[in-house]
């Protein structure tokens, strides 16, 4: 049977870390964002206040290795946009549309 979350198998081509960084992002997002983003839409502010999250999760210059960067792997690179797109498409970071994420 196929996995409908999964159609074509992106999941086994997946490392642990990728899979851990994919599922921490959309918990970020199921916790802190989408709750507020109809508010924050509304009123036309962004909170600063995720900031501290997002560069702990290794979100802002992830794909930057040196000064503080994580150096994240292209593929997870993808996978932070993608899921917070896919969460909260109002939402994602205009720079993520336009190919450079934080």
């Amino acid at each position: 049977m196929i996995d409908t979350s999964d159609p074509i198998g992106i999941e086994s081509l997946l490392t642990a870390e990728e899979i851990a960084l994919r599922d921490d992002v959309g918990s970020f997002v199921d916790t802190a964002i989408k709750p507020n983003i109809a508010h924050w839409h509304e009123d036309a502010v962004f909170l600063l206040a995720i900031v501290p999250e997002m560069a702990r999760l290794g979100l802002l210059s992830m794909h930057l290795k040196g000064y503080g960067c994580p150096g994240r792997s292209a593929v997870e690179y993808g996978l932070a946009p993608w899921n917070w797109k896919s969460e909260t498409p109002a939402c994602a970071p205009s720079s993520a549309s336009s190919g450079h994420w934080p």
